[in-house]
């Protein structure tokens, strides 16, 4: 049981070592309504555009229709990231303890539902915490040429 608890840990550990920090930031678009119309990783700023890829794929936003441009992934993404993380890891728990003997037996599947049940929230709560402290920034563009030179003077090494 504590070698398969310590693999388990083990394995979870690999992602933390896989981060590569060198990634173009992740950039939310929204415009002068408030509404998302871009969202990816960043490729280029140019004197009137913001060019960003999504899996495979550019998109490019005239700065005259961005709202506000905002960093990083929004907090429902770490929500749901850490509910599907709880659950997996509480499910394979539940299901590898499962036992036919003593006050608390239980089969591989009342293992797994109970697992799910317990690891979801917990999960979301972790994550809901972790994203409470990225550093999210939000840059107001509305459409304002002098707030566009200053967001592409941050942003034109990248």
């Amino acid at each position: 049981m504590k070698t398969l608890l310590f693999s388990l840990a083990l394995i979870l550990c690999f992602n933390v070592y896989a981060q590569d920090t060198s990634k173009a930031p992740f950039l939310r678009v929204l415009n002068l309504d408030g509404e998302k119309i871009a969202k990816g990783r960043l490729v280029q700023v140019t004197d009137s555009t913001l060019t960003l890829r999504k899996n495979k794929d550019t998109v490019e936003v005239v700065f005259r229709d961005i709202g506000v441009i905002k960093t990083k992934r929004s907090l429902g993404n770490n929500l749901l990231t850490g509910a599907a993380i709880g659950a997996g890891t509480f499910g394979l728990i539940g299901v590898t303890t499962s036992t036919d003997r003593g006050f608390l037996s239980h089969s591989p599947s009342q293992g797994l539902g109970a697992g799910i049940l317990i690891g979801a929230p917990l999960g979301s709560a972790a994550g809901g915490i972790f994203g409470l402290f990225k550093n999210r920034k939000t840059y107001d563009i509305k459409g304002n040429e002098e707030h566009w030179n200053a967001f592409k003077a941050l942003f034109s090494n990248h």
